[in-house]
């Protein structure tokens, strides 16, 4: 996903909006922002990067609810610059 952004970068979040929906097609919204001198900057992602997410995303909401891990409906992967990567997850309420 990184190598999509060209140039240096202080920070990156690459956030996924993932639902199943009606009928067990899946839905994927990516929002990919990176930061750089205080500024915000949009991104998208290479075609090797989308092919990769398109696999490994529903394949993780997969796993982690099989799991018993919850039923997430937002993912973000943080990349600071001199950091480790770090996931979040957000989970639906319950109604």
């Amino acid at each position: 996903m990184l190598s999509s952004i060209n140039g240096v970068f202080d920070k990156a979040e690459c956030e996924f909006l993932y639902e199943v929906m009606d009928g067990g097609w899946p839905s994927l919204e990516i929002n990919f922002p990176y930061e750089l001198d205080g500024r915000t900057m949009g991104c998208l992602l290479s075609w090797e990067a989308l092919e990769e997410v398109f696999v490994v995303v529903p394949e993780l909401y997969a796993l982690m609810k099989e799991s018993g891990m919850g039923d997430w409906y937002k993912c973000t992967m943080s990349f600071p610059k001199d950091g480790p990567v770090s996931l979040k997850h957000q989970y639906k309420e319950a109604d």
